[in-house]
């Protein structure tokens, strides 16, 4: 998997992991941020590669569903974007200050 793939997914799954069940759920941290291999994570959850695979492959059907649908994550990007364009014009550092903490509590 590519890491702009990686990346995206780990997002979604941040955003949107509640609304998997739970294996999915461990299932996709497993793969994604422990980058565990498929057979690693079959041999910890007693299943076969195939099946992770085929989890690994709904959940992320189902995390572009979700994403196609409600669109949070479009909209926490737009928002950090606009916030670092906003951070970077000429001006009150203390303004620049509270837009910094804000960034950081979104990628928090």
């Amino acid at each position: 998997m590519q890491v702009n793939q990686t990346l995206k997914y780990t997002q979604l799954l941040d955003v949107y992991g509640n609304m998997l069940t739970e294996k999915q759920h461990q299932i996709l941290t497993d793969y994604l941020c422990f980058d565990n291999t498929l057979s690693e994570i079959a041999n910890a959850h007693n299943t076969t590669r195939q099946a992770v695979n085929d989890i690994i492959s709904r959940s992320f059907a189902r995390l572009d569903e979700l994403e196609e649908k409600l669109a949070f994550c479009k909209k926490l990007n737009e928002i950090k974007l606009s916030l670092t364009k906003l951070q970077s014009k000429r001006g009150n550092n203390e303004l620049k200050q509270q837009i910094a903490q804000i960034i950081q509590t979104l990628e928090d």
